[in-house]
Parts: C-alpha cells; sequence; structure tokens
C-alpha cells in the first residue's frame, strides 16, 4: 500500500494479469529485466520512471510519472498514461495503444524492426516536440492547436493529424506517402524537406518547401498553398476555396495533367492560381470563378503547353475579373485547348495577355483550340483585352 517504503531492490512474483509499481519522488528504477504478461502499470507522481533494460516485455502498458523513459523487447500498447514533463519510448517491435498519451514535454517514439509501425491514433495531448523514428510507417494523432515536429525517421508512409498547425524543428526527409491535416489552422514546413507524395486535407495557410521532386496527390486548404521545389512538381487535384494555389519549381519542370487546380468560390471572388517553373510546364484543367474572376499566372523558363485542357477564369457576379497570363519562350495551345477569361454576369471579363518568343495555337478542325476573353449570351457586362506579345512568331 501506500505507506510501503522500500530502500533496496524490489522484486515481484506473479501469475496475476496486472504488476502496479507506485512511488513518489524521486523514481522508479530497475536492476534486471522485467517481463509481465498482462498489465504493467508504473506510478511515480513527479518524479521519472527510467525502465531501460532491452529484455524488457510489457503486453500492456500504462504510466504516469514526470521524465519516462521505458524500453520494450517487442510489441508495445500503450494504455492511458502522462508523462508531465518528457516521453522516451524505445520498442523493438511496434508502438500502438489502446488509450490517450498526455505529454506536456517532449515526446519521442523509436520502433526498431523492419515491420514495427508507430500508431497513435488515439485523442493524444502532445504539447512539446515529437520525434518519430521507424522503418515502417507511422501515424499521429494530436488533438492540441499546436503540433510541432522534431526529427522523423520514417521507413514508409507518415500521417499527421492535428487539431491545430503543423510545424517542424528540423527538416523532414519521407520516402513513401506523407497526409497532413491540421483542421482550419496553418501547416508550416519551410526547411529543407524531401518528400515524395504529399497529401493535405485540412488548413488555412499550407507553405511546403522541398529540395528535390515532389507529387501533391489530394489537396484540400480553406486558403493559400504555396509549394516551392528544387526540382519537379507533379500534381493531382488541389481546391483553395478563393484562396491561393501557388507552385514554384526553381530548376525543374511542373506537371498538373492530373488533375484540377480550383480556386473558385460561388458566393465572393475567385482565387488566384500561380505556377512558375525552372524548365516546363505541362498544365492541366484550371478554374479560378466568383463573382469577379480570379487571376491566373503561368509563367516557365522553357516551354508552357496546354493540351487537351480548359484555362479558364470566369466572372459570375458584378466584380471585374482579374484575367490571365501566360509568359513562357514557347507558349502552346494544343488539341482542344483552351484559354478563357469570360463573364456570365454583370461583371466584365479580365484580360489575356501572352508574353512569349513563340506562340502556338494547334488543332485539329473538328476541336476548338481557343485563346479568348469573351460573354456569354445572357451576360451584360464585356469582354476583356486579347494581348499578344510574340517577338518571333505566331502559328494559328
Amino acid at each position: 500500500n501506500e505507506e510501503n517504503r522500500f530502500g533496496g531492490v524490489v522484486s515481484l512474483f506473479t501469475d496475476a494479469p496486472t504488476t502496479v509499481v507506485d512511488s513518489g519522488t524521486p523514481s522508479i528504477i530497475q536492476n534486471g529485466p522485467i517481463q509481465v504478461d498482462g498489465v504493467a502499470s508504473f506510478t511515480a507522481a513527479d518524479g521519472s520512471i527510467t525502465l531501460g533494460n532491452l529484455a524488457n516485455t510489457f503486453n500492456q502498458l500504462a504510466f504516469d510519472s514526470g521524465n519516462v523513459f521505458i524500453t520494450e523487447g517487442g510489441n508495445i500498447n500503450l494504455l492511458e498514461s502522462t508523462a508531465t514533463r518528457t516521453l522516451d519510448l524505445l520498442s523493438a517491435g511496434a508502438i500502438e495503444q489502446s488509450d490517450r498519451l498526455v505529454v506536456n514535454g517532449d515526446a519521442s517514439f523509436t520502433a526498431r524492426q523492419p515491420d514495427a509501425a508507430i500508431t497513435l491514433s488515439s485523442p493524444n495531448q502532445f504539447s512539446g516536440t515529437i520525434a518519430l523514428s521507424t522503418p515502417d510507417s507511422a501515424s499521429l494523432v494530436n488533438t492540441l492547436e499546436n503540433t510541432q515536429l522534431g526529427p522523423l525517421e520514417i521507413g514508409r508512409n507518415l500521417s499527421i493529424t492535428s487539431g491545430g498547425g503543423i510545424r517542424q524543428t528540423v527538416p523532414i526527409v519521407i520516402s513513401g506517402r506523407t497526409a497532413l491535416d491540421a483542421e482550419n489552422q496553418d501547416i508550416v514546413l519551410s526547411q529543407g524537406n524531401d518528400f515524395n507524395q504529399l497529401t493535405v486535407q485540412g488548413g488555412d495557410e499550407v507553405i511546403i518547401n522541398d529540395i528535390n521532386d515532389i507529387s501533391l496527390d489530394r489537396v484540400r486548404v480553406l486558403g493559400r498553398i504555396t509549394v516551392e521545389s528544387d526540382r519537379n512538381i507533379t500534381t493531382q487535384n488541389i481546391t483553395s476555396l478563393s484562396g491561393l494555389i501557388e507552385l514554384i519549381s526553381r530548376s525543374g519542370n511542373i506537371d498538373t495533367t492530373g488533375g484540377t487546380l480550383s480556386s473558385s468560390l460561388s458566393t465572393g471572388n475567385g482565387g488566384k492560381v500561380s505556377l512558375s517553373a525552372g524548365q516546363n510546364l505541362n498544365v492541366g484543367d484550371i478554374e479560378a470563378n466568383g463573382l469577379a474572376g480570379g487571376h491566373i499566372s503561368l509563367s516557365a523558363e522553357d516551354t508552357i503547353a496546354i493540351n487537351q485542357r480548359r484555362i479558364a477564369s470566369v466572372t459570375l457576379g458584378q466584380g471585374t475579373g482579374q484575367g490571365i497570363n501566360l509568359n513562357a519562350d514557347v507558349v502552346k495551345v494544343m488539341n482542344d485547348g483552351r484559354v478563357v477569361s469570360s463573364t456570365s454576369g454583370p461583371g466584365d471579363a479580365g484580360d489575356v495577355e501572352i508574353t512569349a518568343r513563340q506562340l502556338r495555337v494547334q488543332g485539329n478542325p473538328d476541336q476548338i483550340t481557343v485563346i479568348t476573353t469573351n460573354t456569354t449570351q445572357d451576360s451584360a457586362g464585356e469582354g476583356g483585352d486579347l494581348i499578344v506579345d510574340a517577338s518571333e512568331s505566331v502559328e494559328l
């Protein structure tokens, strides 16, 4: 009971399913391996728990202390637990949980075996920096309003769900898929990261920096998303609710033909879509529609290719459309490709402005391949201007 006082080593031998060790200050430590087939629960209120023997085996584990360091020789299944300062869990096998974790300081989780995943999907509360290391995949839920990512060494996929913003302290390298969800808060990962495939579902202002090729699979944000990469960017669907979609490849190509980039809002003004490629830009469907059509800006050092895709800024209400700008060495609109700035309401359409060495608009006779700024039949507004500055040639 709570009146016990042990001055030396305590040894326990039991067939019972639960082993409970309670301690005040200073700590719980061990002199030999601990093996528990049932539930192992350790309490050292305001103190520390240090169980670092590599031969420890806990079937189910619970703890309540200040600083916690526990090593497991197999898999860890965590029950409801609290570390009021720091937590460091090292497991040979997988780390998973049946109930939530509360950690007021930094938390570190390491699973060493090749197929040992880290799965922390309960409504956890991590206040400090989170470090994850596994040759397999890792998923984590933090219900607090700020998730601070520390060192991440993930062999496969990573999933982070946060009740608020997601930020980082060091660069992140993920060879598999990365899924991020920050509800309606910001995701700022602006260091020299190396993502492979990235999905973002939820977030207001999202800023991603990458030093290598990056594939944006499915992205949906409330406001702005900016992705910068040293090399190539490929995308599927990206949706911003009348905010900003900005993709910058500093020295590579951008290919958005895998889906649609949409920054449209029927009850407000269209947003902005800005793509800038250090080499070539292969464009998929883009829409920036709203009460005033949004601004679409496409630029490439070499070629912009719009092949069987539609680039559209449509004014639906009384606003004035912001128009479309294309700037490259060669601009090609081909095979039913369309660049359209139009109005279907009382407001005016924006201008279409093209600056290039060569402009080529080419398609079969049965296709509508067009660059236009116009009005629909029932519109009271006016079309914008079509401005072409081609220093060498225009081929129609």
